[in-house]
């Protein structure tokens, strides 16, 4: 199992080139992690696919519940120098990812929208990988 937290990501820092933002999707979910994710089975209606949405969304609502106790302790990491997490608006962004303000059942179907957005819109991560790639072995 592997699990990766890109902290630039969920502070709001999105990689740009060219003053273009190259990253469109809440975040990572392509349709190769999908088919790794289903064991080689296609499509969104896998029983392992179904676990994986459903640990998101649980691991979701627990970041949710302690949402105030994360904030204060990025809030006190802010004096750490480190580049993602240099001001209060990175916390801001935090604290919109999390929905803080809706209900629960709220929260889950915010954040349901956003798991579906980032699988449909996946090609567009592939996109990025693909022309990323592409220029560095070309160097």
């Amino acid at each position: 199992q592997l699990f990766h937290i890109d902290f630039g990501h969920i502070l709001g820092h999105f990689k740009e080139k060219f003053g273009f933002c190259r990253e469109r999707v809440p975040f990572v979910l392509t349709h190769d992690f999908v088919y790794v994710i289903n064991k080689g089975a296609t499509g969104r209606d896998a029983t392992e696919f179904s676990t994986f949405q459903k640990l998101c969304e649980d691991a979701f609502l627990i970041l949710r519940k302690h949402g105030y106790l994360i904030l204060s302790l990025f809030s006190m990491m802010i004096s750490t120098g480190l580049p993602e997490l240099s001001s209060e608006k990175d916390l801001n962004y935090l604290k919109e990812t999390l929905v803080l303000k809706l209900s629960e059942v709220e929260a889950l179907e915010h954040f349901r929208s956003k798991f579906s957005d980032a699988l449909e819109n996946s090609w567009t991560t592939s996109l990025n990988w693909a022309t990323h790639n592409f220029s560095k072995n070309n160097k």
